[in-house]
């Protein structure tokens, strides 16, 4: 992944973040949450920039010792590159080094590339919940990863 620099979200990315939210997601975020993420204490989103072009992003909110991952998602010109795992895992060894100790995520039981990603990455299935998505209607699996101390982190 060279060429490529993790940064934090600016107002100026929202309409590639935008592009990208409405070919990833049936039912995606508004330029207006993004905007109010960035003015949000609990929730940061991170972007990974190829030059000047929004290659993919994350969005964590945090409360205490844990985070939850509320949105992830890499524009279709950038997929099968390892973005998405780069995202995770830098976001994750940032907030474990933070105290974080326990990330939290909810994911399309049919989106079989995220869940093998997470999967890979240690979280494991810790519920579901029944038609949490409306576009189309679909269960959520609830997916959990702990860290007990800073040296577990392993990505």
């Amino acid at each position: 992944m060279t060429d490529f620099t993790l940064t934090g979200l600016t107002a100026g990315m929202i309409e590639q973040l935008c592009a990208i939210e409405n070919v990833s997601f049936s039912d995606p975020w508004s330029g207006q949450a993004f905007e109010d993420a960035i003015e949000s204490t609990y929730l940061a989103y991170y972007v990974i920039l190829c030059g000047d072009v929004v290659a993919g992003y994350i969005g964590i909110a945090r409360v205490l010792d844990e985070a939850e991952i509320v949105n992830i998602a890499v524009s279709p010109d950038f997929r099968r590159r390892g973005i998405g795992r780069a995202l995770l895992e830098k976001s994750m060894e940032s907030y474990v080094s933070a105290g974080v100790s326990r990330f939290d995520l909810e994911v399309r039981e049919s989106n079989y590339a995220a869940r093998t990603l997470y999967e890979a990455l240690g979280f494991e299935y810790i519920g579901r919940r029944r038609r949490f998505y409306t576009r189309p209607p679909e269960d959520a699996l609830l997916m959990c990863r702990t860290f007990t101390k800073t040296s577990d982190f392993d990505g």
